[in-house]
């Protein structure tokens, strides 16, 4: 997935009105210059590591979410469903993009080792 603006949002995750604690992992690099970075859920911010330096080398971030309760889809909220939120802070963000790869989001506290989903297959 390449960002190409300093705002980056994946919306309907499928949390179907159901939070709880999540797991998100990724790597992720800049393209040409290093740049703060912010990923949020749901507009929840991470329980530690969730703004960081993307540098323009692949780096492995894994990222805790606990008690995730808005933005998911319940009964007050059918717009978003679930989003993950990735915010280029570094300069240029609309030039310098952010790159990500392998990215999983998964309900607990324990990221899975990354595989490519049978119906992807």
């Amino acid at each position: 997935m390449e960002t190409r603006a300093q705002n980056n949002r994946i919306y309907n995750l499928g949390f179907d009105g159901e939070g709880g604690d999540f797991v998100v992992s990724f790597e992720i690099k800049a393209k040409s210059a290093d740049a703060a970075t912010t990923v949020t859920l749901s507009s929840k911010g991470a329980v530690s590591g969730g703004t960081f330096t993307a540098t323009t080398t692949w780096t492995k971030k894994v990222l805790k979410y606990s008690n995730v309760t808005t933005y998911i889809g319940g009964v007050n909220d059918t717009t978003y469903n679930g989003f993950l939120y990735i915010l280029n802070n570094g300069s240029n963000p609309t030039t310098n993009y952010l790159y990500i790869r392998n990215l999983q989001i998964e309900r607990g506290t324990t990221p899975s080792q990354f595989g490519v989903c049978m119906e992807d297959a």
